[in-house]
């Protein structure tokens, strides 16, 4: 071997300084967190939780492995060995309806890449309209706030596998700028539309307010009049977010796009078979409720209904579409609530918080209800941290003269942020389709984040005094 090729064998075997860098971080920030002392509050179980969620986090953050999988695997197996959780807690989230939502509905995508059904409402959507990337970031916003009318926030897959159908059937390559801004805007239109529109995790909200707050009820129209200037913010955030993320993938020209509709030729009969079980798919996503059914086991009934003899829409090709890595990812993440509930995380950060509220006026404590939300993301899920502390805010807020409508409105603003996709079950499934990478749903996640402070305090918080609502 000549000094040459042994230079370059040494050159590739390096290890990048932001890898490395990344390293030095995912050591030293758990070893700082393990050093500080236990105390009645912070039990060394605690300590261990967050010790390991940063540890791992970091990785995700610094993307130290090119598979999520491996830190996925980390995070379940460190939670195991130092006793923080049972197995049967820290791998539950198998039996959780929302990852195989996600293999349902890759599995739906790859069979309607075998159909061209894909092709079609993409050529046609460009054709109508332009071949700009904002033309068709604009038209998922509009869809994705009418959906979430109806559907809940977190059952909005349907614009999931929209986004990611466009994206293979425009060519546009996975864990682009081009790829991220799509599917993240299609996310951000659905939790905007769920701050809007009165959904299930609201409802859960004023039921647990009503426990303290005698009478507390919101109906559907009057929570529309509360917040439907959140409407507007949406269309913002698309416009900041196109702003932010670069155009680097193009678009084919109309005339090209003309040429590929013509050549599909007429509707061929399987793509009539998948349009029906679509829209029957979308029926029942609508009646949910009554028929008792999760919409996630809905999506993979429809897409296993695409290989039954008559059927057969699919192949081993629309099975190759699953990205078990990132299921994996999915399901260790579900996880870390259940073993902060465990452990108790998420109590010991809302009483690390309940102090300020004693030296602070009614702006500052509303400030610091919006930033508790924020935090407490990062340890529990929404639902488990508005039973948290709703209760307790709701209580200070009276002792302040604020209304419940506003503790309400303002911590649900606060949860519905997430800076890391493991945040929230819905951001991981939108992350976990394989569309960006972490660096892109950070970067987007602090542009919601800072856009939505300024929007609840600046726009919001004068509109509520306005109408009546603010005060007791």
């Amino acid at each position: 071997m000549d000094e040459k090729t042994i230079t370059d064998s040494k050159k590739e075997s390096r290890m990048p300084r932001k890898k490395m860098l990344g390293w030095a971080v995912a050591i030293v920030v758990p070893l700082i967190i393990l050093c500080i002392p236990c105390t009645a509050s912070y039990t060394l179980q605690i300590k261990e939780f967050f010790a390991i969620l940063a540890f791992v986090m970091i990785m995700f953050a610094f993307e130290l492995f090119t598979n999520n999988m491996i830190p996925s695997i980390i995070l379940s197996m460190l939670f195991l060995i130092l006793n923080l959780g049972t197995a049967e807690q820290i791998f539950s989230a198998w039996g959780n309806n929302i990852p195989w939502a996600m293999v349902g509905s890759l599995i739906l995508v790859g069979v309607m890449n075998e159909t061209n059904i894909l092709k079609r409402i993409s050529y046609g959507l460009i054709m109508k309209t332009s071949t700009r990337v904002l033309s068709l970031v604009l038209i998922l916003n509009i869809v994705g706030l009418g959906l979430s009318s109806v559907l809940a926030v977190n059952i909005g897959f349907p614009l999931a596998i929209i986004s990611i159908g466009l994206c293979q059937a425009l060519n546009i390559k996975p864990e682009t700028e081009t790829a991220a801004k799509i599917v993240m805007n299609s996310y951000f239109s659905m939790t905007v539309g769920g701050t809007a529109f009165l959904g299930a995790l609201t409802l859960m909200g004023v039921q647990v307010i009503s426990s303290v707050v005698e009478g507390f009820d919101i109906t559907y129209i009057e929570y529309f009049k509360h917040n439907w200037l959140f409407l507007i913010y949406g269309f913002i955030l698309m416009f900041i977010l196109h702003k932010a993320f670069k155009d680097d993938q193009k678009i084919p020209s109309k005339e090209v796009l003309k040429q590929e509709y013509v050549k599909l030729g007429k509707v061929s009969a399987a793509e009539k078979k998948l349009i029906v079980i679509l829209a029957a798919l979308f029926i029942c996503m609508l009646l949910n409720g009554k028929l008792g059914i999760s919409i996630g086991w809905m999506i993979l009934i429809a897409a296993v209904i695409c290989f039954l003899p008559f059927i057969n829409l699919g192949s081993e090709k629309a099975l190759g579409e699953i990205r078990w890595p990132l299921v994996v990812f999915m399901t260790a993440c579900i996880g870390i609530g259940t073993i902060a509930a465990n452990v108790g995380a998420g109590q010991f950060v809302a009483n690390a918080f309940m102090p300020a509220f004693e030296t602070l006026g009614k702006t500052g404590s509303l400030t610091l209800i919006y930033w508790l939300g924020v935090a407490m993301n990062f340890v529990l899920t929404p639902l488990a941290a508005q039973s948290t502390m709703l209760i307790p805010l709701t209580e200070i807020g009276a002792n302040l003269g604020i209304s419940p409508h506003i503790i309400l409105y303002t911590f649900q603003n606060g949860v519905n942020q997430a800076l890391l996709p493991y945040e929230i079950a819905f951001a991981m499934f939108y992350f976990s389709l394989g569309y960006m990478k972490m660096k892109h749903f950070a970067k987007a996640g602090l542009i919601m984040l800072i856009t939505n402070f300024l929007w609840v305090f600046l726009v919001m918080m004068p509109y509520w005094k306005f109408i009546g609502i603010f005060n007791l």
